[in-house]
């Protein structure tokens, strides 16, 4: 992955080689890439939100927690060369430039996850009219409402739009 695209070789479920030892057996890789110059701060936040997007959606289609994210040398560095190669990943740019390591990641991780849990639900259409307007994002829904009821299909949009705004108010 880099700030703007990740490149899937292969499908999650198939074994690669990417930590060289057990730890292929047992954990889903992905790589970063690093950039041309390490300083740079802007490709840095742009591939951190990447990454750290990528790990909450593993970590809720595998049922995983932020505690089960590692790299190579940390896995090296618990249970041995048997288990994962030790070099750095990117700790050599991440810990020297921005003060950022793989713990702080793994936290950012939790929290992201934490917040998805606590997402607001709406069963109808109507509950997500209601929250629509309560903050702000349609001035009535008397027109919405007559929407609705002219097509249940659109009940769906209007849950996910409330959904979305109740992510972002929240975040």
């Amino acid at each position: 992955m880099d700030d703007a695209e990740i490149h899937q070789t292969l499908p999650w479920d198939f074994q690669g080689w990417h930590a060289g030892g057990q730890a292929n057996n047992e954990l889903i890789g992905f790589e970063i890439c690093e950039p041309k110059n390490y300083s740079d701060k802007e490709y840095f936040e742009a591939v951190k939100k990447q990454a750290i997007n990528l790990c909450v959606y593993l970590c809720k289609k595998f049922d995983l927690t932020a505690d089960s994210i590692t790299t190579h040398c940390e896995g090296y560095q618990r249970y041995g060369k048997k288990y994962a190669s030790n070099h750095s990943d990117i700790h050599h740019w991440w810990k020297t430039y921005f003060d950022y390591d793989i713990g702080k990641f793994r936290e950012d991780v939790r929290k992201r996850l934490e917040s998805e849990e606590n997402v607001m639900e709406f069963k109808t259409g109507l509950e997500a009219l209601d929250y629509l307007e309560k903050t702000g994002r349609i001035s009535s829904k008397d027109y919405w409402i007559k929407v609705l009821d002219t097509t249940k299909q659109v009940e769906h949009l209007f849950i996910k739009w409330a959904k979305d705004v109740d992510r972002i108010e929240n975040s």
